[in-house]
């Protein structure tokens, strides 16, 4: 199966932290010497990705120069501008409207997660299953959307910021072109509110990738400063 490509999700502004990011959009942010973004970019071409989208809203021009700087070998990096504000899933949509591939990596462009993503990709090899999202337990379950699974690890709900079990969903999604056609109308349009609850209305089979893995979204001042000394511990996933 050939590699996804992955789309990246920096559409936000940062509201939490906009003190903190010298007028740069939240992806952008310098965390140990370089731009958040670049650390995630580098750990997904550590992980066989070398087609990647960045799906831009707040401060796309910067996102755009910063994309075109990037020079890696045989990996392809490309800016999508949002015309408008359409939310996580309409700026999927939109930067995916005229590419041709047949599976997407979705991400988030403020959080990382070091998981395995050839396993995680390898879920798809069940053509049976439609999608999947990595899952990890966390501290904070109220924070991130609560998924409920059946014994066979596919998705039963997916609770946006809700109390509820302790298993998460860590922003990172698999998605069949097919799966294109089961997104509501509506924008703006949200992954975690609107897409998933629709998937799960349509019948489509959501399969839930369980990892142990480090985490951190850099949303929050304290989650920020943490950042640093996060990458640094984990830099072995960037190379």
């Amino acid at each position: 199966m050939a590699p996804p490509t992955a789309v990246i999700l920096a559409g936000g502004s940062g509201t939490r932290i906009k003190h903190l990011l010298d007028g740069r959009p939240k992806s952008l942010a310098v965390v140990s010497g370089k731009p958040f973004l670049a650390w995630l970019i580098a750990y997904l071409v550590s992980q066989g990705i070398t087609d990647l989208i960045v799906s831009a809203g707040y401060r796309a021009e910067m996102l755009a120069e910063f994309c075109a700087g990037q020079s890696l070998p045989n990996v392809r990096v490309r800016c999508i501008a949002e015309s408008e504000p359409q939310g996580t899933a309409g700026g999927f949509l939109q930067a995916t409207a005229n590419e041709p591939g047949e599976m997407w990596l979705v991400c988030n462009g403020d959080t990382f997660v070091g998981a395995d993503l050839p396993a995680f990709i390898n879920e798809l090899d069940d053509s049976t299953i439609d999608g999947a999202l990595i899952g990890l337990h966390s501290e904070d379950p109220v924070r991130y959307g609560n998924l409920h699974c059946d014994e066979q690890s596919n998705l039963l709900s997916f609770n946006e910021k809700t109390v509820g079990g302790d298993l998460v969903s860590a922003g990172v999604y698999l998605l069949r072109r097919a799966l294109l056609d089961s997104f509501p109308q509506k924008r703006p349009l949200s992954f975690e509110t609107d897409v998933f609850p629709a998937f799960l209305r349509a019948g489509k089979k959501i399969r839930v990738h369980e990892v142990q893995a480090p985490f951190i979204d850099i949303g929050t001042e304290q989650a920020f400063h943490a950042a640093e000394r996060f990458l640094i511990a984990n830099q072995r996933y960037c190379s």
